[in-house]
């Protein structure tokens, strides 16, 4: 299991206030599509700001995820729980996710002529295809670690013996990977029946079948969703009743569960609302953007609160930048003086379960 550190549960968390500004930024957004503000300049300004902060995210992305890559295979911490491999999954997926972040914005201020009114449809296509096929690698990565990391604050005797130590688990990304290719397929196929492009955004290629599948699967997975935050909850006060976890595990399950609700789920009600309410195809194709960057932030916020709370990753990393780590804690709950991180660290308890000293 994970080794939490829970040496600054006194402190704010600077990611929680960093998460709400942006969700201030999204609903700012969807207030600018409800009052349907067209005036070109304003269009303009605005796509500018998108793209600025589009590109940024994607820096984020990829250089705190690089990081965290290299210090779980430099430090081989997927032999410590499959989290780590989860982790080192989503990474990657976020890495990909940030480049193309990156290299859209540049091509959208500095490629693409913006008085164009008709754009390459295959151009456009290819866009949308490689940004929804990334999207699947990230979002059923993410849910996968959510799901698991429930599963192992509310059934760990089932998680430890089943999950945790399971050899196969290396391959998890495999079944990820077919479902967004599947799902992608899907996606391209119908995109032919987009013949003209007037513009050129994720949504653009969106035709009429996939859509009506993609807010079905949104409606089902929402569904799937409330017995998920449901044991979230149940996970989160047993805690508190039972004191059987120390409050930084609390922490990050609430961390776990404010981004997945922030990120993926808040975004995606506001498209199944809007698009029974016909909103214009311009408008809707701003709201899919809006919450594209907003899942961003999951891929940002990973690193930085991983090494405010997760203790081998955070000796890992003082390691690598030639600070000494003097404190650990040893399955006996106790605090000893030690210098991590070693080369193999499978052989380091990381049991998360100690009583609150």
């Amino acid at each position: 299991m994970l080794d939490i550190d829970d040496s600054k549960d006194s402190e704010n968390c600077n990611i929680h206030s960093f998460i709400g500004k942006a969700y201030e930024y999204y609903f700012m957004g969807i207030l600018l599509i409800l009052i349907g503000i067209s005036t070109p300049i304003f269009i303009f300004e605005i796509s500018v700001f998108y793209n600025l902060l589009l590109f940024l995210a994607g820096l984020l992305m990829v250089i705190t995820n690089i990081i965290y890559i290299y210090i779980i295979v430099k430090f081989n911490l997927t032999k410590i729980s499959i989290q780590y491999v989860l982790a080192r999954n989503l990474s990657t997926e976020s890495i990909l996710l940030g480049l193309h972040h990156i290299i859209i914005p540049i091509i959208n201020l500095i490629i693409i002529n913006p008085n164009l009114t008709l754009y390459n449809s295959m151009l456009c296509r290819i866009r949308s295809i490689t940004e929804i096929f990334l999207l699947y690698l990230f979002e059923v990565s993410f849910a996968l670690r959510v799901i698991t990391f429930i599963i192992m604050l509310n059934y760990p005797v089932i998680y430890h013996n089943i999950i945790d130590h399971n050899k196969k688990g290396k391959f998890i990304i495999f079944p990820v990977i077919i479902i967004a290719i599947l799902a992608t397929s899907f996606f391209t196929i119908d995109s032919f029946s987009i013949t003209q492009f007037k513009i050129c955004t994720f949504y653009s290629a969106f035709g009429k079948v996939y859509e009506t599948f993609f807010i079905g699967l949104i409606g089902f997975i929402v569904i799937l969703t409330i017995p998920v935050l449901y044991l979230g909850s149940i996970a989160i006060n047993k805690m508190k009743t039972e004191g059987s976890y120390k409050n930084s595990v609390i922490q990050l399950l609430n961390y776990e569960i404010t981004v997945f609700t922030g990120c993926w789920f808040i975004p995606n009600m506001f498209i199944f609302i809007f698009y029974f309410i016909n909103i214009k195809k311009d408008q809707m194709g701003m709201l899919y953007d809006i919450s594209s960057l907003v899942l961003s932030i999951s891929g940002i916020v990973e690193f930085p609160f991983t090494i405010w709370k997760n203790r081998d990753v955070k000796n890992c990393f003082y390691k690598i930048i030639g600070k000494k780590s003097n404190v650990v804690i040893n399955g006996n709950g106790f605090k000893k003086k030690t210098n991590i991180c070693i080369k193999f660290p499978s052989t380091i308890n990381t049991d998360n379960k100690f009583l609150n000293k």
